[in-house]
């Protein structure tokens, strides 16, 4: 006999995270169709970051809407469902760029290391029926990151590969499995744990470009 497959449903639902009224409607719908909610991925985010001097108070605050509040308003919003059944698990995709100073960063580094704060508060007082924790990728070799790499002098790889340890970049499969252990029962003792995966690189994983003020 051939391998035994369950069956399994998914439930596509376009959308903006931005849009909070698209927010309950999303677990709204997920209620709908499944009739639970187990867990919350919150992988929508990204900043653009400029130096500190171009950098505009309404870039500041687009960013922090999308890398803190809408994470914040998705899990408010799905919170009661995961407490009437007792258990539920929250996964925040935040960066590396949340410890890191890094010039010409500030947008990214500074909404990110919030939602790492966001992550270990919500731990404190969801537990212990819900547990909230942060994944932390670094460089990971996204289409985006292949894009910007395929522009750049050939040596910014090289030093980023040499500056770690793991001598490669990450690859997407990376952060799912870091996420699959954070939501499976192997991690039912943790949380408000913020889960670096980025194969141990340098902070200052390749040299910044922006010369003293």
């Amino acid at each position: 006999m051939g391998p035994t497959h369950s069956c399994r449903r998914a439930l596509a639902i376009p959308g903006d995270v931005n849009d909070f009224e698209g927010l309950a409607q999303l677990v709204e719908k997920t209620m709908d169709e499944f009739g639970r909610l187990d867990m919350v991925i919150n992988n929508a985010g990204g900043s653009r970051s400029k130096p500190i001097l171009r950098t505009r108070a309404e870039e500041l605050e687009h960013s922090f809407r999308f890398n803190v509040t809408a994470p914040f308003e998705l899990v408010r919003l799905a919170a009661p469902h995961m407490l009437a059944a007792g258990e539920g698990s929250v996964v925040n995709i935040s960066s590396v760029a949340a410890k890191n100073a890094v010039r010409g960063n500030l947008t990214h580094g500074v909404t990110k290391a919030s939602l790492d704060a966001l992550t270990r508060l919500m731990a404190a007082e969801l537990a212990p029926k819900i547990r909230v924790n942060a994944v932390l990728p670094g460089a990971i070799e996204t289409d985006a990151l292949r894009g910007w790499l395929g522009k750049m002098d050939p040596n910014i790889r090289e030093t980023m590969l040499s500056n770690t340890p793991m001598r490669r970049n990450g690859e997407s499969e990376d952060i799912a499995d870091a996420v699959l252990y954070l939501c499976s029962p192997a991690a039912s003792f943790v949380t408000g744990q913020l889960l670096r995966v980025d194969g141990m690189a340098a902070d200052d994983l390749i040299p910044h470009q922006l010369p003293d003020l």
